[in-house]
């Protein structure tokens, strides 16, 4: 997974570290992405990415065993916010990271520069979901990530992943080149709720693909097919929501070796 799993699965944060170890010795990656949206107060917005800079380097002088990504929304009403993910993690993990003394001291440090800036902040935890992804590893430099954020329809949630699941093996059948992921809310929010994530190199990079996802399961399926297909995609939403945002490479920590 690259930095979007590694921060959009999301924002807030990047920081997977596994505790079940494979047969190799190489620990296995979790799924799961502690984000955090911190919101500036009226003015300081500019004094809050300062001490997110400041917080930053803190970080990685003190060796923090998480990486963490940091994102500013583009567009929407949210331009005085800022995203912070950390991926990668086990549910376990939480309790080793949020338990140690390197987590107490990063938070002391937080509330002397950050917290004055911060007018709210929320928390939420969403799990990568590979089975419907298209994320080969490496790739190349993403600096805007495009997101469709779909609140489900209550007892709708079974519907809307085998219409994606469906849909994305076509893809993949026709080896269609275009990089996404989902996530899922786990925690922290209004459920269910998924989110598709498309990274972009430029703005210019936000044209619709030739062809289409809709195109390559037409060519699949046949027109009616194809058709219900998505209608049980749309089908199974109630409400959307889209942005982009912009990953800051220079706010954001890697993990400590």
């Amino acid at each position: 997974m690259n930095s979007l799993i590694k921060s959009f699965l999301i924002l807030v944060a990047t920081a997977f570290v596994a505790t079940s170890a494979l047969a190799d010795g190489h620990e296995e990656p979790g799924l799961l992405t502690q984000h955090y949206t911190l919101k500036a107060k009226p003015g300081h917005y500019g004094q809050l990415m300062a001490a997110l800079k400041a917080h930053t380097e803190w970080r990685k002088e003190n060796g923090d065993p998480w990486a963490w990504e940091l994102y500013s929304p583009q567009t929407g009403g949210r331009l005085d916010e800022v995203d912070i993910r950390s991926s990668g993690h086990h549910w376990a993990d939480l309790d080793a990271y949020n338990g140690s003394e390197f987590q107490r001291n990063a938070g002391a440090h937080y509330l002397e520069t950050v917290a004055p800036h911060v007018a709210d902040i929320y928390t939420v935890i969403d799990a990568w979901d590979p089975e419907i992804s298209a994320w080969p590893e490496g790739g190349p430099d993403y600096k805007l990530f495009d997101l469709s954020h779909y609140w489900l329809k209550p007892g709708h949630y079974q519907q809307w992943r085998a219409a994606v699941k469906k849909i994305h093996d076509i893809l993949q059948a026709a080896e269609w080149p275009e990089t996404y992921g989902f996530t899922r809310l786990v925690s922290g929010g209004s459920v269910p709720q998924v989110t598709l994530v498309l990274p972009r190199t430029s703005w210019a990079d936000m044209e619709e693909p030739e062809p289409s996802a809709q195109d390559v399961t037409r060519e699949a399926l046949g027109e009616e097919e194809s058709n219900k297909l998505w209608a049980a995609f749309i089908g199974a939403v109630a409400k959307t929501k889209t942005e982009v945002v912009q990953h800051r490479p220079e706010l954001s920590v890697p993990a400590a070796e």
